[in-house]
């Protein structure tokens, strides 16, 4: 099935909208922007830096796993909801999108970054983002 331009146009522009509304009608207390970066390769590289989600270098076909600790630094329960951007965005994997952590605590999550067979070789980048919004 191929669409139309115009048809195409509006679903973009559909989901656009009604993120921003969901955004909008939250009470978001903070977000977290977090670089997301792999080599695909023939082989498997470890790249171990804390300043970002670094995959390392992984073939085509396969995944790996980073952890992240997420502290809730605000007086009251927040919900945490996690989003991707990017080249690397349709290949993140994370079990709960939506996580809840009591006020003054934290959570541990694992986000999977899985390469489709047939990815050609290269440098892949994007973003993780974490918005925090009070809990209901």
């Amino acid at each position: 099935m191929r669409l139309s331009i115009p048809l195409a146009v509006a679903v973009i522009l559909g989901v656009v909208l009604g993120a921003g509304v969901f955004f909008r009608q939250q009470r978001i207390l903070g977000t977290m922007a977090v670089g997301v970066d792999v080599q695909v390769a023939d082989f498997y590289g470890v790249r171990t830096d804390a300043d970002a989600l670094h995959y390392g270098t992984i073939p085509p076909g396969s995944h790996t796993k980073r952890w992240v600790s997420l502290a809730n630094q605000y007086d009251v329960p927040v919900s945490v909801y996690i989003r991707f951007a990017g080249a690397t965005a349709p290949w993140m994997i994370v079990q709960d999108t939506t996580l809840r952590i009591e006020s003054r605590d934290s959570a541990n999550i694992t986000i999977i970054l899985y390469v489709p067979e047939g990815t050609p070789h290269g440098n892949y980048t994007g973003t993780t983002r974490f918005y925090f919004r009070q809990a209901g």
